[in-house]
């Protein structure tokens, strides 16, 4: 582009100096022959200066004429390979990104198209670690409900983070489902909850940017008034009508996938790509102050009919992870 702006500047000048020339020797007759061995021009001049030299004198106008119907040609040119190439850069890199976002996507596309009756295939008994049980829960015998205990003194400042209980079971491969129970008989669901996956040997704390993916946390959060989020880099806010009275949670290790099901409205909620390493445990958070506890279900069994069984989960379209 430069190159040729340089041209066009040379071309100008020999316009002047033309100019200059007819002026000087005054207007020629058309027996005369303009002189313009004098003029350094490029190449572009060559044929009007030997139509100049050998036929008849070029008038300034038709020498500005023809200048600029060549260069506006040029310069059109050069337009339009421009928007040409950037084109061609916008296809490529639409390219590149709709295939990586296909590619992300791709399992968990399946995974909505899910039913219950498929996803409980995958189902596996999940207890407490007593071990690493945070000291103010109170879980039951069976290691499988949990509530806040009275002793702990929550400021209200935020959620609990650090209010954590560990699955007893660990996964380093293959899939694994299981469910759990968010509210009981003659209560409204729970409002303050966190339910997830961990890597084992994490440790959970009160601040939320320590419980982060790269920190070895993945899970889903009820939070109260402020909503439902996850605490992926890019958190996601979900707007869930109704509550969850039963939430179901599939780890695709393999795939690198965490998913979340309303079981009782057949909705998938939500799924975590990232990408595990070592073994990772359930993760569970009962929060604080609802009437409800926390319940681990056993292996589920189906609940509704064979019809409803077979129906695939509806996709919560604002959750994509």
């Amino acid at each position: 582009m430069m190159e040729g702006f340089s041209v066009l500047e040379e071309c100008l000048t020999v316009v002047e100096q033309t100019r200059c020339s007819l002026s000087t020797a005054g207007q020629p007759s058309l027996s005369q022959t303009l002189n313009w061995s004098h003029v350094q021009c490029p190449s572009e001049l060559e044929s009007y200066k030997k139509v100049g030299l050998m036929y008849r004198p070029l008038s300034l106008q038709i020498v500005r004429r023809e200048l600029w119907r060549n260069w506006k040609t040029k310069i059109s040119n050069l337009v339009s390979d421009f928007w040409t190439s950037l084109f061609n850069l916008q296809t490529i890199t639409n390219t590149i990104f709709y295939r990586r976002l296909l590619e992300r996507n791709v399992n968990q596309i399946v995974e909505e198209d899910m039913t219950i009756k498929e996803l409980r295939q995958h189902a596996v008994e999940i207890s407490i670690d007593r071990e690493r049980l945070h000291p103010d829960l109170k879980v039951c015998k069976d290691c499988k409900t949990m509530r806040d205990g009275p002793e702990y003194n929550h400021t209200g400042e935020g959620f609990p983070y650090e209010l954590c209980a560990f699955g007893a079971q660990r996964f380093t491969s293959g899939r694994h489902y299981w469910e759990v129970d968010l509210t009981r008989d003659n209560t409204p669901p729970k409002h303050y909850w966190l339910i997830g996956v961990v890597k084992e040997g994490s440790s959970a704390s009160k601040h939320r940017s320590a419980v982060t993916a790269s920190a070895g946390f993945w899970f889903l959060c009820s939070d109260g008034p402020h909503g439902f989020y996850s605490n992926t880099d890019q958190s996601i806010i979900l707007s869930l009508t109704p509550r969850p009275e039963r939430l179901g949670v599939l780890l695709d290790y393999d795939d690198g996938q965490l998913s979340f099901y309303n079981v009782t409205e057949r909705k998938h909620l939500l799924t975590i790509s990232s990408r595990f390493s070592g073994s990772v445990v359930p993760l569970f958070n009962p929060g604080v102050g609802d009437e409800s506890p926390l319940t681990i279900l056993d292996c589920p069994e189906p609940v509704e009919s064979a019809a409803e069984s077979i129906q695939p989960f509806l996709s919560n379209n604002s959750s994509d992870a």
